[in-house]
């Protein structure tokens, strides 16, 4: 069985190279380089060598999870309209009735 990456992260260094954050992200080194909000360490003089420390790494894949602001917006949503005590769907009757107030108004 495959074991997942992002577990496999804790058998590595506290610094890893652009390589290991490739295959810990499973993607090219050259995609490591563009992702944004990754923080790097230069170590050395003039350009240094780059470096990622393992608490940023886990830090910006928990940053890009998707689905959870959407759901608790809906939550929101779904509380906003229990309060206001409207529906959060409209019934078929209700879209036949301004579908044909529409049509009947236009005339």
């Amino acid at each position: 069985m495959r074991r997942n990456n992002f577990e496999k992260l804790e058998e590595y260094p506290d610094l890893l190279t652009p390589c290991e954050v490739a295959e810990v992200l499973r993607c090219r080194e050259s995609m490591v380089h563009r992702f944004n909000g990754l923080k790097k360490t230069r170590i050395g003089n003039g350009r240094g060598r780059i470096l990622y420390r393992k608490q940023d790494v886990t830090e910006y894949i928990n940053s890009k999870v998707e689905g959870e602001e959407v759901i608790k917006s809906a939550d929101q949503q779904k509380e906003r309209h229990r309060k206001m005590g409207v529906s959060s769907l409209v019934s078929w009757e209700e879209l036949q009735k301004a579908r044909m107030g529409h049509a009947g108004g236009s005339g």
